[in-house]
């Protein structure tokens, strides 16, 4: 079995806004995804939306919007660790590992703690 779940789209049509237009924020529009599930899935998700007195629709967005925040913020923290590695790679500049334990110590009581000096 499969169930549909909107996402945000802007159609060439109008339909149903998902969200009031105002002048400073556009229209946008919900489009409907497919997820396939087995039927003991469906059936959590439906236990679960009773439960919680939600939709299964609502569980499943609301699973969604977390899983991409996850995501999103994973991504972001490798980007950060690939321009750090980079950076090392040109300029050879690191701070010890000594160095970051005894700051990350300071920090606990002092959250204004000087961060550790980058050197060769």
């Amino acid at each position: 079995m499969s169930l549909a779940i909107a996402t945000p789209s802007t159609p060439s049509t109008p339909s149903t806004p998902s969200t009031p237009s105002t002048p400073s924020t556009p229209r946008t529009f919900a489009k409907n995804v497919t997820v396939k599930l087995n039927e003991q899935d469906r059936e959590r998700i439906q236990s679960l939306a009773s439960y919680k007195k939600r939709t299964p629709h609502y569980l499943m967005r609301e699973a969604i919007e977390a899983y991409l925040q996850k995501e999103e913020a994973q991504l972001a923290t490798l980007k950060l660790i690939d321009e750090g590695n980079a950076h090392f790679e040109a300029t050879g500049l690191h701070v010890t590992t000594q160095d970051m334990r005894s700051w990350l110590t300071a920090v606990r009581t002092d959250p204004d703690a000087p961060r550790p000096i980058s050197h060769l």
